[in-house]
């Protein structure tokens, strides 16, 4: 638990723009700490993009639009 707590306490929004891979931002539109916790993802990653799936709360791998929209990010990103 400790570590969770410090995690918690941790603030990595000053080395988000260090990232240059293509990364997409994925959460449920239910999940409303998610999707405050993405924005701040999306925005700090100055080439992410962002997607939010509609009806879904946290466990966004078990909507069945989730394979599409990874293998759709995935196919784009240059060899």
């Amino acid at each position: 638990m400790a570590g969770w707590r410090e995690l918690g306490r941790s603030d990595f929004r000053p080395v988000l723009r260090q990232i240059s891979v293509p990364t997409l931002v994925l959460c449920g539109a239910r999940d409303y700490l998610g999707v405050r916790a993405a924005r701040v993802l999306f925005t700090g990653i100055g080439t992410a993009s962002m997607q939010t799936i509609p009806q879904v709360g946290h466990l966004v791998t078990q909507s069945p639009t989730f394979p599409a929209l990874l293998t759709t990010f995935l196919t784009a990103i240059p060899d």
